[in-house]
């Protein structure tokens, strides 16, 4: 489901599955391709990862870089599932409102 595994994008989502899977080890070195591979242009992706992990305070803060560097991901930012772990946090409404979404 995560694609192949040199694309950027498969990291992202083989972190995710890895950490669910309870390898540590495997999820960390998948986020770490993807911080290499993308830099500071995934940073709405690295907040979908942290969210997923249960790290809310940094999944708050890759959200608050992304949107300070206006990241390109917002346009899943309404119903992006990984993101619902930090959905109801007032920084996510916060910036969900300075992105000008409704509901």
């Amino acid at each position: 489901m995560c694609g192949g595994p040199d694309h950027p994008f498969a990291q992202l989502c083989l972190a995710v599955a890895y950490h669910f899977l309870n390898r540590p080890p495997d999820a960390t070195a998948n986020f770490a391709k993807v911080r290499s591979a993308l830099g500071d242009t995934a940073t709405f992706q690295y907040a979908q990862i942290n969210a997923q992990w249960g790290g809310k305070a940094e999944a708050l803060t890759w959200l608050a870089s992304a949107y300070k560097l206006r990241d390109s991901g917002p346009s899943s930012f309404k119903v992006d599932r990984f993101r619902d772990p930090i959905r109801n946090e007032p920084q996510f409404k916060d910036i969900k409102r300075k992105l000008n979404f409704s509901a």
